[in-house]
């Protein structure tokens, strides 16, 4: 009895490692690839709807972020002084900055048909040099007033009534700031410091810089600029 006692105590053992090896293996290998074949196929019934309506996305026409069509009158041989401009900076990509300056100096404003010259000229695509352009508020496409008002807002001008004589100035001129007067006489920039904060508020008119300038002083500076165009 006791040697048939441990023949079943031992079967019994045995069969409880059998079953308990069989268990690990169907959590190791059989319920993860039938889980796996669930998501799959979950998958494959998620996607078909999915790839249709991309299907359709793709076949409807799509509206393309274009460039604004700002149309503005080239003055006559600039896309020629353009061309020159890049030759002259060896129509390198890398000085697009320094030649969008330069053609601004020389044109008064970059308008859309340079853009288009100087983005073949350094093998560009327009959308690149549009987006040098835009992001930079320096760079004008609309051709500026007779005379250039950059008015300070930085903080030291802000701390003397900067702020005011700014909107008295917008108010006087009828523009606001990246604007031009309706008689096409003044433009109004924004700068954030002229460097001539011991004087402020400070502005800068047609390179000319003026220091503590209040609404009194700006409307004689105006009216004297008005006078000169009447001369």
């Amino acid at each position: 009895r006791r040697r048939w006692f441990q023949f079943s105590l031992r079967t019994l053992l045995i069969a409880v490692t059998l079953v308990a090896g069989l268990l690990v293996a169907w959590r190791a290998y059989v319920e993860p690839n039938r889980r796996l074949g669930q998501s799959r196929c979950r998958a494959k019934r998620l996607s078909a709807p999915q790839t249709m309506r991309k299907a359709r996305i793709l076949a409807t026409p799509q509206r393309s972020a274009s460039i604004p069509n700002v149309m503005s009158e080239t003055p006559p041989g600039s896309e020629k002084r353009a061309r020159d401009i890049c030759e002259a900076h060896g129509n390198r990509p890398d000085e697009l900055l320094e030649i969008l300056h330069d053609v601004q100096h020389a044109v008064g404003f970059v308008p859309e048909a340079l853009s288009a010259a100087i983005a073949d000229a350094l093998n560009l695509s327009r959308a690149e040099v549009y987006g040098v352009i835009s992001f930079y508020h320096d760079f004008r496409r609309e051709p500026p007033g007779r005379h250039m008002i950059k008015m300070c807002r930085a903080e030291a001008c802000q701390a003397v009534n900067g702020a005011a004589v700014c909107r008295h100035a917008q108010e006087r001129l009828g523009a606001k700031f990246g604007e031009t007067s309706a008689d096409g006489n003044y433009t109004l920039d924004a700068v954030y410091c002229l460097g001539n904060c011991a004087l402020s508020p400070a502005i800068m008119i047609d390179g000319n810089l003026y220091g503590r300038v209040d609404k009194e002083r700006f409307d004689a500076i105006i009216a004297a600029l008005d006078q000169e165009e009447a001369a």
